[in-house]
């Protein structure tokens, strides 16, 4: 079992109440929205064109979010064409700027383009100092990390861990050898590591994950189901977490407290930090808010950025909301429940049906003896659309190929009760290419490829 932490408040702002936070959210929103009325092109003219005359229009937060239009990557984009590279968003003078940030691109299409000045930057840090702390780790705790810094969270993650006081060692590109003689000599208590890839290359060498990580204070995990997280943290030997961000907010905008993903035997919280954001929880369709424990798209503005700050930016991510009372902890801030951040337009429409990669990905990864899986979906003449499941087991599982036959019905079972779809499951004898993709594409769909594609038969 693993040893609940004491509490560790970062800052005095987390013993606020609701009513305070909600307070001082609305005093930094009314600075933001009249500052930006008079020194950013972009969104005064986006804010008069939708008949918002001047800030003093918002008293209130739902004043805000009833009469703010809201902005997408569409019209981000737009901006950056007309006036490169940055757009008039930037709404500071170009010499400030100090770091840029570009979107990751996984949903195919350009990246944005986001300026940071020198406090925008110390900023995109403090996220990852919160988290960290949250979590129980002190200065001198080794921290082992595949992120790259061309990526804006690698950037924001290496200043945080930095300004954290751990010994970080940088391990992207390097080979898994070298990674693992590194974690022998300097053991590390936080692993800012892809599991899938090092879980893999821990099997195949028989060794176990625990017993080569003894010091683990944390596991960093992204988007993996409740029902697989108990069994993680008995692998590893630690309690799993779960942090959230995105380039458009600057790096994290919340995470997992103390309790972690899992308190006790029931699922915790990802907190939004609500001091330096607001985060609505929105009902897709509607724009209201949405009910505790609903799926909800997010929303976000940022509090505190100078350049280049989103306000009422829809990022399209998806989630299940919760409210601060959900956990025990007793900071005011909401969140979400760990597992479920994923993206609206990551759907895949099969037979009429809207299936979730999350979802398949909640089922599927919940076997311990699956190591992961890849999806394909493609028509077939006859058939119409049609779902594959493609399974890599483990190396150590030690599933007979009775018991591997019966899992897979098991995960076709589930599969088609979850989605209505009823997929074909195959076990892939194609050797899985080793991923550090931050955020791992595990589908493919062949209807929108080229006629020559080739498709399963």
């Amino acid at each position: 079992m693993i040893t609940p932490l004491e509490r560790r408040h970062f800052a005095p702002i987390e013993r606020l109440t609701r009513a305070e936070l909600e307070a001082l959210q609305l005093r930094k929103l009314q600075r933001l929205l009249s500052h930006n009325f008079e020194h950013n092109a972009f969104y005064r003219n986006v804010w008069r064109r939708h008949g918002l005359s001047g800030p003093e229009e918002i008293s209130s937060l739902a004043d805000f979010r009833r009469k703010v239009p809201a902005i997408t990557k569409d019209d981000v984009l737009a901006d950056q064409e007309e006036f490169p590279p940055f757009g008039r968003r930037l709404g500071v003078d170009r010499g400030r700027v100090r770091k840029v940030h570009t979107s990751s691109g996984t949903s195919g299409r350009a990246r944005e383009t986001w300026g940071l000045t020198q406090a925008d930057v110390e900023l995109s840090a403090r996220g990852h100092v919160q988290s960290l702390h949250w979590v129980g780790l002190v200065p001198g705790d080794v921290c082992i990390t595949s992120m790259p810094n061309f990526f804006s969270a690698g950037q924001g993650s290496r200043l945080g861990t930095e300004k954290m006081g751990l010994v970080t060692f940088e391990v992207f590109g390097l080979p898994i050898e070298r990674v693992l003689e590194l974690a022998e000599q300097f053991p590390p208590s936080l692993l800012l590591f892809p599991v899938s890839v090092l879980g893999r290359a821990l099997a195949e060498r028989s060794l176990v994950p625990r017993e080569m990580f003894p010091a683990l204070k944390a596991l960093p995990v992204h988007a993996v189901s409740t029902d697989a997280l108990p069994h993680l943290a008995e692998e590893w030997g630690t309690r799993t977490t779960e942090s959230y961000g995105c380039t458009q907010a600057g790096n994290t905008l919340g995470s997992t407290c103390e309790a972690g993903s899992m308190n006790g035997e029931a699922p915790g919280m990802a907190h939004f930090f609500e001091d330096r954001y607001i985060v609505e929880c929105l009902d897709r369709e509607t724009q209201e808010p949405c009910e505790p424990g609903a799926e909800c798209e997010i929303v976000i503005t940022t509090l505190d950025r100078e350049a280049s700050p989103a306000i009422r930016y829809r990022i399209h991510d998806r989630a299940v909301f919760l409210p601060n009372a959900s956990c025990d902890c007793g900071r005011p801030f909401h969140g979400f429940l760990p597992g479920t951040i994923s993206r609206w337009d990551d759907m895949l429409k099969i037979k009429g049906v809207n299936v979730w990669p999350s979802t398949i990905d909640e089922i599927v990864l919940a076997f311990p003896a699956v190591a992961d899986y890849r999806g394909v979906v493609y028509s077939d003449p006859r058939r119409g659309d049609c779902m594959e499941i493609r399974l890599f087991f483990r190396e150590d599982a030690g599933e007979t190929g009775e018991a591997r036959t019966a899992l897979m019905e098991r995960v076709r079972t589930e599969v088609k009760h979850r989605t209505l779809v009823t997929p074909v499951i195959v076990e892939s004898d194609e050797q899985l290419i080793p991923t550090s993709d931050l955020k791992p594409r595990r589908w493919t769909d062949q209807r929108r490829a080229a006629p020559s594609t080739p498709v399963p038969a």
